[in-house]
């Protein structure tokens, strides 16, 4: 009996739940369909029209910033508003405004369901007008807050209503450029263009490119007075010379990447651009580039710069030949001109093989240092070298200049070795002679104090030591200490000599070869020889003065004497000198370069 009462209570709750009507709930759903902007009452932007950042501007003098005002339209909207946000679509950059602020000031207000209204804030203004500059002084880069901004309303519940947006534009700014400002070696033949006309037929020709940014993708090209788009204004100069390589009777071209809001306008050129030339362009601030749907008052300006690449020039290879075992460690070395920190080598086979170097060091734009390849090393066999300064670019030692022979067939540089290598620079021992030479690295040629151990660096049992350093013309060693245990010499003021042939400075300090002293010793009538024979001679180099502290032998230093050859005139002339007993060593002070020895 008690089981058929449960089950009748059982059944009555089922037909409750099946005949009961349950009402019908509907989630609603947030979401802006209209944006409406207006500055003292009058409508600036909504849906169908954009605005420029410069609307934005906060005057100094402007009191009620509430006249610039907006109204959401949509649907779903509640009282709970927190903030609404203002999202750059390029860069997601974002700008907030708190519904109430910390004084609690209320910007944003729920009207109903439909509509919110609220003010842009003094703050959010000035972002959506900020305007920087790049460092071009007269003619930088602009950047801007201008853009397509999506417009979200968030709520404390966390919903959010979106979809509205906002267009801000600028003036036409360029974003980009085909070469970049400041790009070297560029290949004129990179700026090729091909057009395709409407009949047809193609044109073909040289073409400079600039990007600008294309915010609602409805950028345009605008007509001259010849109803055509010439580059009227556009100028691309060699530096320092005055013709105008911007073709000003060919129209300019353009192109628009929708996906990316770019529109690329091409310049056309008068002929292909030299090589080795460095250039100006100046796309010039006017209407040359505006939007169809608001007037901003014509593009930005923007001058930028670049330089073209060139062939290397290879003069001589130091090193013709190496055993099969080489050394690694050394690198050969080749002589020229025009090479740049781009500049590439290659090695090719007789076979048609091609084999890179280990690594390659590029010193004053006129010795490569080339470090042979290590793994796998060069098999014996002859090679032409080919040197490249990107692409095209290309100079060669052919016809088997380069030859890796069996380890017994080997027949040794016959010019020099390389002693010793480190930062400063690369000491050579010059075969055949009593001579080393250290490859100075041009960083040290202009420096306000320059100390170098010469014993050191090049050992003591060279006779002759001698710099060599490349300068440019306002280059200078305030003061260098050249040290060894024959002389320690201080040069002042060390610069190229006005006039010089060329602008390699060489610089010889320390005992002459013994054959110089053989042949102007016997000039020396009636007196003995205390000391070396200390030279301080060279090329292309001039100084204010020379300090050499000389060390003299087998005398008390009561009657010495100071003498200074010239080597024009070719005769010894006495020079002032101080005798240090107590050090042994006589002082000099000399203005000129010469020979300098010491006599009783």
């Amino acid at each position: 009996m008690m089981m058929k009462k449960r089950i009748a209570i059982l059944l009555a709750a089922m037909m409750f739940l099946i005949w009961t009507p349950v009402e019908k709930i509907e989630a609603s759903t947030k979401n802006i369909s209209n944006f409406v902007l207006k500055y003292n009452g009058a409508e600036i932007f909504t849906n169908t029209k954009a605005v420029l950042n410069t609307d934005f501007t906060v005057e100094a003098n402007e009191e009620d910033v509430q006249e610039m005002a907006f109204t959401i339209t949509g649907a779903g909207f509640t009282d709970n508003i927190k903030q609404l946000r203002l999202v750059r679509q390029r860069d997601k950059k974002t700008i907030t405004i708190l519904a109430e602020d910390v004084s609690k000031n209320k910007n944003i207000e729920f009207k109903n369901g439909t509509t919110i209204e609220g003010i842009l804030t003094p703050a959010a203004r000035k972002e959506l007008s900020r305007e920087t500059k790049g460092s071009n002084k007269d003619h930088p880069l602009v950047y801007s807050s201008a853009g397509i901004y999506d417009i979200y309303i968030d709520f404390s519940d966390g919903t959010v209503a979106g979809t509205g947006k906002m267009v801000v534009k600028d003036r036409p700014r360029i974003i980009q450029t085909n070469p970049r400002d400041g790009e070297n070696f560029v290949n004129p033949e990179a700026f090729s263009e091909r057009f395709r006309n409407e009949d047809g037929t193609y044109d073909e020709g040289y073409y400079l490119r600039v990007v600008f940014e294309d915010i609602g993708n409805n950028l345009e090209l605008r007509t001259t007075g010849d109803n055509k788009p010439l580059p009227t204004g556009i100028t691309l100069y060699i530096e320092g010379e005055s013709e105008n390589f911007a073709d000003q009777t060919k129209e300019l071209r353009s192109s628009r990447n929708v996906s990316k809001n770019e529109f690329t306008v091409y310049i056309p050129l008068v002929e292909r651009l030299k090589d080795g030339q460095k250039y100006k362009v100046l796309f010039p601030e006017r209407t040359l580039v505006e939007y169809k749907d608001i007037v901003t008052g014509g593009n930005h300006s923007y001058e930028w710069g670049f330089d073209t690449n060139y062939f290397p020039k290879t003069e001589r290879l130091y090193e013709g030949s190496v055993p099969e075992y080489y050394d690694y460690y050394y690198p050969i070395i080749i002589d020229g001109s025009l090479f740049t920190p781009l500049t590439t080598i290659r090695f090719q086979q007789s076979n048609g093989r091609w084999y890179d170097p280990y690594s390659v060091r590029v010193r004053d734009e006129e010795t490569l240092y080339v470090y042979l390849p290590r793994n796998p090393r060069l098999l014996v066999g002859t090679y032409d070298i080919v040197v490249t300064n990107r692409d095209e670019y290309e100079a060669s030692f052919v016809y088997g200049v380069f030859s890796v022979v069996p380890e017994g067939e080997y027949i040794p540089n016959e010019e020099y070795r390389v002693k010793r290598e480190s930062s400063m620079g690369m000491i050579k021992e010059m075969l055949g002679t009593s001579k080393d030479v250290l490859d100075l690295e041009s960083s040290y040629s202009n420096a306000s104090i320059l100390t170098i151990d010469l014993d050191e660096w090049m050992g003591t049992e060279s006779w002759v030591r001698e710099l060599q350093y490349r300068v440019r013309s306002y280059d200078r060693i305030n003061t260098l200490h050249l040290a060894s245990k024959w002389v320690h010499a201080t040069l002042h003021d060390l610069r190229l000599q006005a006039g010089a042939d060329s602008r390699d400075i060489s610089l010889r300090v320390g005992r002459v070869a013994p054959t110089v002293a053989g042949a102007i010793k016997p000039k020396i009538i009636g007196r003995s020889v205390k000391s070396d024979f200390i030279e301080v001679s060279g090329e292309n180099f001039t100084f204010s003065s020379v300090t050499l502290d000389i060390p003299y032998v087998e005398s008390d230093g009561r009657g010495l004497i100071a003498l200074r050859y010239d080597e024009d005139l070719r005769n010894f002339y006495a020079i002032d000198c101080v005798v240090n007993p107590l050090e042994g060593i006589v002082q000099i002070v000399s203005s000129q370069p010469g020979i300098f020895v010491i006599i009783e």
